[in-house]
């Protein structure tokens, strides 16, 4: 299964705001939702979690494809080629998007996915083999596994095939799940919180460390 998670930013001229309406309630439901071989597909938005951490990127989608197969499938489609992708440039700075292929690991489940999250974008340092930071990562998120506030989360690592000609922009997304904003903004306050986000400078480059609320929209 391939999880895939795509950061985008609105095209210049447009607000944050109607740049996320309209991937959500035009491009997704008018276009995305009708390439066939897509499984499941979300639209976030995202909001800074302090004014000292703004988000780098807008919005984010995950689309999940059942292998590589379908996923070419799907960029050769009528409805991606005629329809999602020539509709791209009317939201989106569509030159600033990433799109990562993962595999997802999750850690914690509950019965009723709240809407509200936190995600942490990482990149290793320098000189950390991929392996090593792998294994290190996946230790990183069962600390925050202790927060009262918590109720699902998950670890998605970028695909083997993404680093065939050198690196990626990141190499993992963390997603820590909140019943709301008030609780999760407490978490993020709190001291568990603080120490697992110093175990996690430790083995990521602060500079391309992202995190920031996640309001999802479930479109399939």
């Amino acid at each position: 299964m391939i999880h895939q998670i795509i950061f985008a930013n609105a095209k210049p001229g447009m607000t944050i705001s109607d740049f996320q309406d309209y991937w959500i309630n035009v491009h997704a439901e008018k276009y995305a939702r009708k390439i066939q071989q897509i499984l499941k597909y979300k639209v976030n938005r995202l909001s800074y979690i302090s004014e000292n951490e703004r988000p780098t990127y807008h919005g984010m989608a995950e689309i999940w494809l059942f292998n590589e197969q379908t996923q070419l499938a799907s960029l050769q489609s009528d409805e991606y080629i005629h329809g999602a992708r020539e509709n791209e440039p009317e939201w989106a700075a569509f030159w600033q998007s990433i799109c990562l292929d993962t595999y997802s690991q999750n850690y914690l489940t509950c019965d009723t996915l709240p809407a509200v999250k936190c995600v942490i974008v990482c990149k290793r340092k320098g000189g950390i083999p991929l392996k090593v930071f792998r294994s290190q990562i996946e230790s990183n998120v069962q600390n925050y596994m202790n927060l009262t506030e918590i109720r699902q989360a998950q670890l998605c690592l970028v695909k083997d095939t993404a680093y065939s000609f050198g690196e990626t922009v990141c190499d993992a997304v963390i997603q820590l799940w909140f019943e709301e904003r008030s609780p999760l903004l407490k978490a993020v306050e709190g001291l568990k919180f603080r120490l697992a986000m110093d175990k996690l400078y430790r083995i990521c480059k602060q500079k391309y460390l992202h995190r920031f609320i996640a309001e999802e929209n479930i479109i399939i």
